[in-house]
């Protein structure tokens, strides 16, 4: 089942009556948008794909979110846009055990043709670090807020 608070820019007037051209349902790992984009090699420059509450680990299960990661990473890495290197996969959690000023321990995965396996950053990143690399690897020139001051992830990962 669809929910809305998956997709945040519904809730920004500036860009909410363009949701309904852009979002996409994802279809079945064997057919639908993403895969038919996956086979032709035309992923768009940054997408964010996102589990509907069955399969989000937030009102579903953990085991119902590794199944659902199960049947899709599959599909998306065997696309030559990822093996040629054209595409970045980052799959994170977005919320963790802090609340307010609390840190909050999340992870972050980040899965590309060119990170080594285990990579793991020595140092803590937050959101905006997330924000960051989304920026720089589709060509933003100006960094929103405190994402121009927070550490890149893209030399960490081999993503540059």
């Amino acid at each position: 089942m669809y929910a809305a608070r998956h997709n945040p820019p519904v809730y920004y007037a500036s860009v909410a009556a363009d949701c309904s051209r852009w979002d996409q349902p994802l279809g079945a790992p064997g057919s639908g948008p993403l895969a038919a984009d996956v086979a032709a090699g035309t992923l768009p420059a940054f997408s964010v794909v996102t589990p509907d509450v069955d399969d989000d680990m937030h009102d579903g299960t953990v085991a119902g979110g590794d199944k659902w990661l199960a049947r899709w990473l599959p599909v998306v890495t065997s696309g030559s846009d990822y093996r040629d290197g054209r595409l970045a996969i980052l799959i994170v959690w977005d919320e963790g055990g802090g609340s307010g000023n609390d840190l909050s321990h999340v992870p972050l995965l980040v899965l590309s043709a060119s990170t080594r396996p285990g990579t793991r950053l020595g140092e803590p990143i937050g959101e905006a670090s997330v924000l960051r690399a989304a920026e720089d690897l589709t060509g933003v020139s100006t960094h929103l807020g405190t994402a121009a001051s927070s550490p890149s992830i893209l030399t960490g990962f081999g993503l540059r």
